[in-house]
């Protein structure tokens, strides 16, 4: 962002404000609540960052009954939370209340589909579930006739950081694990979890180890993991955590090394039902193909590479 773009920006510091006298805050706020819905008006689909650069907020026509989508993401381009909202008035609130005020560029989206957005960066590396998997999660984490009841929560993590949390000997488990087959991984009845005690914020249970070797390397980096809390504390009624350090799990003689920060926890409650679907379900299975042809490319280009570090060694040695 320029100097001359803060300037005309009435939220940044740098912005000319001159209504900056105390008892002209009202004043002040209403010139900057016109500004905003002028931008969202006149851009009806439009990129906002908050003011750190951390996050980032997409305005959209909505993909539901609602006029308008406002969908938050981290920095990595993950997605953290969907609202709908009615009228450009609710969505200028909204935005002015998380701190969305820096419009960064104008998308342009598919058919106004919001999955265009997420990118097809993370359909080739990231897998999901299907529509029944998570509604056995729901049904086994979750209560129909208490939304807010949630026992664990749901997050992506990369296999390896699940790997650094839950082994301390890696190559063992790499020698047991067999090459992905994305049927068996669909048609896998237990979940992949890490069990955790909230107050230690230390791993203490955990499956999928094989599954996540295999995942990491056909080349997924991105894996959602069921994190089911241990102990009592907060154990029921769950709300959306942004982040959860945990510490690798103590076994009998030594102790995994992983200390992991996991972002966007969403609990796995009613509640939060069309969040967990939006973000972890791949409907329809679409994506497999897409998945299956990263692994296809991600294989050759890793056959390619090693090629050419053998084709270099030969060569230094023949010289």
């Amino acid at each position: 962002m320029t100097d001359g773009y803060l300037r005309n920006n009435p939220y940044s510091e740098r912005s000319y404000h001159p209504f900056n006298e105390n008892d002209k805050w009202e004043a002040q706020h209403d010139r900057r609540i016109k500004w905003l819905t002028r931008q969202i008006k006149n851009n009806p689909t439009i990129k906002l960052t908050n003011l750190t650069g951390s996050q980032y907020a997409l305005v959209t026509s909505s993909i539901k009954g609602s006029k308008y989508q406002i969908t938050t993401f981290d920095a990595n381009d993950v997605p953290i939370m969907d609202s709908q909202r009615d009228t450009l008035k609710e969505v200028v609130e909204e935005l002015d209340d998380l701190g969305f005020v820096f419009p960064e560029k104008i998308l342009v989206l598919i058919n106004n589909n919001l999955k265009s957005v997420i990118g097809e960066k993370q359909l080739k590396d990231t897998i999901k579930y299907t529509p029944e998997r998570l509604e056995n999660i729901l049904g086994r984490y979750g209560s129909k006739s208490s939304p807010n009841y949630s026992q664990a929560y749901i997050a992506y993590m990369s296999p390896d950081d699940f790997l650094s949390l839950t082994t301390t000997n890696l190559a063992k488990i790499e020698r047991e694990s067999r090459e992905l087959n994305l049927d068996d991984l669909y048609n896998e009845t237990q979940d992949i979890f890490l069990k955790f005690d909230m107050d230690d914020k230390e791993v203490t249970g955990h499956e999928g180890r094989h599954r996540m070797v295999a995942l990491r390397n056909a080349g997924i980096k991105s894996v959602p993991v069921v994190l089911w809390q241990d102990g009592e504390k907060g154990k029921y009624n769950k709300i959306f955590m942004k982040n959860l350090r945990l510490e690798g799990e103590d076994f009998e003689y030594s102790k995994a090394s992983g200390n992991v920060d996991i972002k966007n926890l969403v609990p796995t409650s009613r509640k939060y039902e069309e969040c967990l679907k939006r973000f972890f379900v791949d409907n329809e299975r679409k994506s497999l193909k897409d998945i299956q042809n990263g692994i296809n490319e991600y294989k050759l280009r890793n056959s390619y590479n090693k090629t050419k570090i053998k084709s270099k060694t030969a060569h230094i040695e023949q010289r």
